[in-house]
This record gives structure tokens, sequence and C-alpha cells, in this order.
């Protein structure tokens, strides 16, 4: 008769240790957006290695225009070839500059998110 009670006891302990879900498909729920989050973690990973290569391409043909520029003769607005050249070239380095440290920035959170997410998995 002990031995039945003790069983009956921990039947109801375990019954109470059971989560009640605050709706029925929770458990769903959350599977799919972790889900979710892993496949736009992974678009964005591939959307920032993908702006490398268009910013490294145009990086090397806006080098390429400041090479040239000087030796075409133009004048635009009243600019010749010197002042256009000047005008380019600094344009050119702001944009580098602000494209460059947003791209360094994306990378860094890309790699702190992988780094954070292996070192949770193991």
């Amino acid at each position: 008769m002990n031995n039945l009670n003790e069983e009956n006891q921990i039947k109801e302990l375990l019954g109470k240790s059971r989560l009640k879900m605050p709706f029925p498909d929770f458990e769903d729920d959350v599977m799919m957006q972790i889900e979710l989050e892993e496949s736009l973690r992974d678009a964005t990973r591939s959307g920032v290695a993908w702006s490398w290569v268009f910013f490294i391409s145009g990086t090397v043909f806006g080098i390429l225009l400041t090479l040239l520029i000087p030796q075409i003769e133009i004048s635009f607005w009243g600019m010749d070839s010197g002042e256009l050249n000047l005008l380019f070239q600094v344009g050119f380095c702001l944009f580098v500059l602000l494209h460059l440290e947003k791209l360094i920035g994306l990378t860094r959170s890309i790699v702190i998110g992988d780094r954070m997410k292996r070192a949770v998995a193991s």
C-alpha cells in the first residue's frame, strides 16, 4: 500500500511539472521562427558577400576612371579635365571610405553572430 501511495505521489508530481503552453501550436511557431531567422541570416551573409564583390569591382572601375580622366581632354560645365579629375577623386574617396566602413561593420556583425552561434551550440 505504501508503494502504491508513492507511485501516485510521483505521478502527481510529474503531472504538475509539465509545462503549459500558451497556445497549442506554440512549439511549431517557435521552430518556424527559428528557421526563418536562420534563412534570413544565410540571405544576409550572401548579400554581404555580393556587396564585397561589387564594392571591389566598383573600386577598380573608379581607379581606372581616375587614371583615364586626365588623358581625355574634355570640358564639362566649364571645368577642364584636371578640375573634373579632382572633383571625381574627392567624390570617389568619400564614396569608398563611407561604404568600406559600412561593409566592414556588416561583415563584423555577421562574423560575431556566427561565433556566438557556434559558442552556444558547443
